[in-house]
C-alpha cells in the first residue's frame, strides 16, 4: 500500500508536471487514432479474441496448476530425501511453459484484433483460432502429464487418463500415420 502511495505522489508531484504536458496530448492523440481505427470495425471482432484468450487461458491455468501440484506430489513420493525433492530446473521449466503459452495466446489475440482493424477477416479469424488452439494444445499436454504423475504416484493411471492416452495414440498412429504415408507416396 505504501509503495503505491509513494508512486502516485511521485507521478502527480509538481516536479513531474513536465511529463503531464507530454503525456496528455499523447493520450488525446491515441484516443483519436483509436476512434478512427475502430470506426467501421464491428465490436464483436475486437471483443471475441479477448474472450477466446481469457477462456482458453483460464482453462489452461487451472490444468497447469493441477499438473504442477501433482508433479510436486509425485516427485516427493519418488524422492529418497523427502526434504529435497523439488528440482529447480523442473520448476523453472514449468514457469517458462506457462509464460510461453500466455505470451503466444496473448499475441495471437492481439494480432487478431489488429487484423480486424485492418479489415483482414481471414487473418483475424486465423489468429483468433491460433490463440485458442495453442492454449487447448498446452492444456491437453498438461492433462497427459497429470496422468503420468498419477502413474508415478500410484503405479497406474485412472481410466480417464488411459482413455485419453489411447485416443491420442489412435490419432497419432492412425490419422497422422496415414497422412504421413500418403504424403510419402507422392
Amino acid at each position: 500500500m505504501k509503495t503505491r502511495t509513494i508512486y502516485l505522489k511521485k507521478i502527480f508531484s509538481v516536479r513531474n508536471a513536465g511529463y503531464l504536458l507530454v503525456a496528455a496530448p499523447g493520450s488525446m492523440s491515441l484516443q483519436k487514432l483509436m476512434d478512427i481505427l475502430i470506426a467501421d470495425t464491428p465490436l464483436k471482432m475486437l471483443v471475441l479474441p479477448l474472450i477466446v484468450a481469457a477462456v482458453s487461458l483460464s482453462l489452461y491455468f487451472v490444468v497447469f496448476w493441477m499438473d504442477f501440484l501433482s508433479g510436486i506430489k509425485a516427485s516427493r513420493h519418488e524422492a529418497v530425501d523427502k526434504t529435497n525433492y523439488f528440482s529447480s530446473s523442473k520448476g523453472w521449466s514449468s514457469m517458462w511453459k506457462i509464460a510461453t503459452v500466455s505470451v503466444l495466446v496473448t499475441w495471437s489475440s492481439f494480432f487478431s484484433m489488429l487484423a480486424a482493424l485492418g479489415k483482414m477477416q481471414f487473418l483475424a479469424s486465423f489468429f483468433m483460432l491460433s490463440a485458442g488452439t495453442i492454449a487447448i494444445m498446452a492444456t491437453l499436454l498438461d492433462v497427459y502429464s497429470i496422468g503420468e504423475n498419477q502413474k508415478r504416484l500410484t503405479g497406474k493411471k485412472s481410466r480417464i487418463f488411459e482413455w485419453f492416452e489411447s485416443l491420442m495414440n489412435v490419432i497419432h498412429h492412425g490419422v497422422l500415420g496415414r497422412l504421413e504415408r500418403f504424403l510419402k507416396k507422392e
